[in-house]
């Protein structure tokens, strides 16, 4: 986990406006959520999920290839929730990750 927040830090600074880090800095944001997850840590899995999410939903609107892993990430988002018992918070993320993989 220390390397991805490394990773996580390092791309922040190199700058989100560029397509490129915002891509790296989504994925690593991802790798993050499972990691915790993983260390029985839901609640900071959750938090790093919502920022990969908002990641790529920014670049999946001009970028639809960006689509399947916003879906990626918005069913680990919901699988994080539901780690919580938080199941109404995890329905809308579910069924928007349905919708792209349709």
């Amino acid at each position: 986990m220390p390397k991805t927040l490394e990773a996580i830090a390092i791309f922040r600074q190199l700058g989100k406006g560029e397509t490129t880090f915002t891509a790296d800095l989504a994925r690593a944001l991802f790798n993050l959520g499972i990691q915790y997850n993983a260390s029985g840590r839901p609640a900071d899995a959750i938090q790093a999920s919502l920022e990969a999410v908002a990641d790529y939903r920014q670049l999946a609107e001009s970028i639809p290839t960006f689509q399947v892993d916003l879906a990626d990430a918005l069913v680990n988002l919901g699988k994080y929730y539901i780690g919580l018992n938080r199941f109404s918070d995890a329905l809308q993320p579910t069924l928007e990750a349905v919708e792209f993989y349709r």
